[in-house]
C-alpha cells in the first residue's frame, strides 16, 4: 500500500532539506571551529600537565571526536523530522545547534585561553546542553535519544576527567 509520499508505507524515505542542514551544519561547526583554532599552539603547554589516572586509549578520543559529528548531525535531522509540534522542534534544533556552538567554543577557549577552569566550564556547558537535549528528545523521539547517549556519557566521563585535571594542575 503507497502512502501519501508515494512511497510504500514500509520504506524509510529520507527527506534532503533536512539531511542537507544537518549535514552543512556539522561541516560548517567543524571548518569554523578548525579556522578558529588554527592558531593555538597547545600542544608544548597541554604535555606539560600532570594529567588524571583514568585511562583512556588516545585513539578513543579520536574515535569519539569524529563519532561526535556523526551523532549529533543524526540527531540534527532527526529533530527536525521526527520531533513533533514546532515548539519543541524549535527547542530541539535549537539545542542541538548549541551543542555544536558550544563545544567548538570551548575548544577555541580551552587552547587560546590555556585555562583549565575554563575548559571545566565549557566542558559542564556542553553536558548540560547534551543532558537538556537528551531529556526532550527522550520525550519526542527515544531513537535520537539512544544516538545521543554515548556521547551524553563521555561528555560526563569528559567532565569527570576535566575536573580532575584541573585538581591536580592548580
Amino acid at each position: 500500500m503507497a502512502s501519501s509520499s508515494g512511497y510504500p508505507s514500509d520504506t524509510v524515505s529520507v527527506r534532503t532539506r533536512p539531511l542537507a542542514v544537518a549535514v552543512v551544519a556539522c561541516l560548517a561547526f567543524i571548518v569554523l571551529g578548525g579556522l578558529a583554532g588554527a592558531g593555538a599552539q597547545a600542544e608544548g603547554w597541554y604535555a606539560e600537565l600532570e594529567r588524571p589516572d583514568l585511562p583512556v586509549p588516545a585513539l578513543l578520543f579520536l574515535l569519539m571526536g569524529a563519532a561526535y559529528y556523526v551523532l549529533v548531525g543524526i540527531v540534527l535531522y532527526r529533530a527536525q523530522v521526527h520531533v513533533p509540534g514546532p515548539g519543541p522542534r524549535r527547542w530541539a534544533v535549537g539545542l542541538t545547534l548549541s551543542v555544536l556552538a558550544v563545544n567548538e567554543l570551548w575548544n577555541v577557549v580551552f587552547l587560546e585561553l590555556r585555562s583549565l577552569t575554563a575548559g571545566v566550564l565549557g566542558t559542564g556547558a556542553v553536558f548540560l546542553l547534551l543532558g537538556a537535549l537528551s531529556a526532550l528528545v527522550f520525550r519526542h523521539d527515544r531513537t535520537s535519544f539512544w544516538v545521543l547517549l554515548p556521547y551524553l556519557a563521555w561528555a560526563l566521563f569528559d567532565l569527570v576527567w576535566s575536573v580532575e585535571l584541573l585538581r591536580l594542575n592548580p
